[in-house]
């Protein structure tokens, strides 16, 4: 599975402010039911043994957002707001409802912004007959031009038929 399609991951939440009376794996369960399936309480949080916050692992999916804070209603009716804070925030994609990426680097959505190359209606290209010729017939001069069998053997150049090489320096 790649981890651009995830759907759901575990996080670590952690809720500040809470009443001890209220630190049950059932209360905070039942608090954070907006954010997902509640996995397991940290043990620090079961035992009672860190009172800054209580912690709680949960899965959540993509479709959810991530509250600051979560309310809950008091006996006599009061409703009370605890702050909610998460170890870790995974990137989020609105677009594919998925975690791994974020809404700018969506597969789908770069596919769609790629440019397709489309020729405009009612644009023709101009042909025009082009004349063929030796374009390097610039370069040949007079002395190119003379008939090479006339002329003479030089010294350095391959005379005759025995392949032998004479050289102007012997």
């Amino acid at each position: 599975m790649e981890l651009d399609s995830l759907k759901s991951v575990p996080i670590w939440v952690a809720f500040h402010g809470l009443p001890l009376h209220l630190w049950t794996k059932e209360f905070i369960a039942k608090i954070a039911s907006v954010l997902g399936k509640p996995l397991y309480l940290d043990k620090l949080t079961a035992d009672r043994k860190r009172l800054a916050y209580a912690r709680a692992c949960f899965m959540i999916s993509s479709e959810m957002d991530l509250p600051d804070f979560a309310h809950y209603e008091e006996l006599d009716g009061a409703i009370k707001r605890i702050q909610v804070s998460y170890q870790w925030r995974p990137k989020r994609c609105t677009i594919c409802s998925s975690f791994g990426h974020i809404d700018g680097a969506c597969k789908p959505l770069v596919k769609k912004m790629q440019q397709v190359y489309k020729p405009k209606p009612n644009q023709s290209i101009a042909m025009t007959k082009t004349q063929m010729s030796n374009s390097f017939a610039a370069l040949e001069t007079e002395e190119d031009e003379q008939d090479v069998s006339e002329s003479q053997p030089k010294l350095g150049w391959e005379s005759g038929s025995r392949g032998f090489h004479r050289s102007c320096y012997t």
